[in-house]
């Protein structure tokens, strides 16, 4: 099983609603398990700390987009996975593949 490490970060640092939403969304997920998350206020951003199995991880990323409105587009937020699925990972990529 491939366990993945994402960090996605959304325009939001004041809406705690929306990140508890995304929170519990991680609740829906068998292996998916919900770290962190660091709201900045002042610059409005949150960086949302998420591991899992790697087919569930691109579920719950995409589901996260729909809980915050679809003004994120799908294809931004899970690049990285794509991109450490075929071993050409950007330095900016927040993904990280573990086999275990």
């Amino acid at each position: 099983m491939k366990i993945v490490e994402t960090l996605p970060n959304i325009s939001e640092g004041k809406n705690k609603e929306l990140i508890n939403r995304i929170k519990d969304l991680s609740e829906n997920f068998d292996k998916i398990w919900f770290i962190s998350c660091k709201s900045d206020e002042y610059f409005n951003r949150s960086f949302i700390s998420v591991v899992g199995e790697l087919n569930e991880i691109e579920d719950f990323l995409i589901q996260m987009v729909k809980i915050c409105g679809g003004k994120y587009k799908i294809s931004e937020i899970i690049v990285g996975i794509i991109q450490n699925r075929c071993r050409r990972c950007h330095p900016d990529c927040t993904a990280n593949i573990y086999n275990l």
